[in-house]
């Protein structure tokens, strides 16, 4: 089951009440038994961190620095959406920023 979703597939996972990109890359969803995630809120403030989301499935805010590891075999979800690679790349760049070196 998880070893279909792709980076950049946006899901809603039950128990959850936003959103998720999945932003883990998609050798590592295959590998685990969960997907890392970003949350995608609407009452946020958009920042370096925060970056924009909108289509015609969803509108809001990606909060790249709260990552969390969602194990989706102890939770039901449905695909919502798909990011486009080069948003895709904004957001793994964002991410990648937090633990650059000084």
């Amino acid at each position: 089951m998880v070893n279909r979703l792709n980076q950049g597939t946006i899901i809603k996972a039950s128990g959850i009440s936003f959103p998720l990109l999945i932003v883990s890359k998609n050798t590592i969803n295959v590998l685990n038994q969960g997907v890392i995630t970003c949350p995608i809120v609407i009452d946020e403030v958009e920042n370096a961190l925060h970056l924009r989301v909108e289509n015609e499935e969803i509108s809001g805010l990606i909060l790249c620095e709260h990552l969390r590891l969602i194990d989706l075999s102890e939770r039901s979800y449905s695909v919502i959406s798909e990011l486009p690679l080069s948003e895709i790349i904004n957001v793994t760049d964002a991410i990648q920023s937090i633990f650059d070196y000084i």
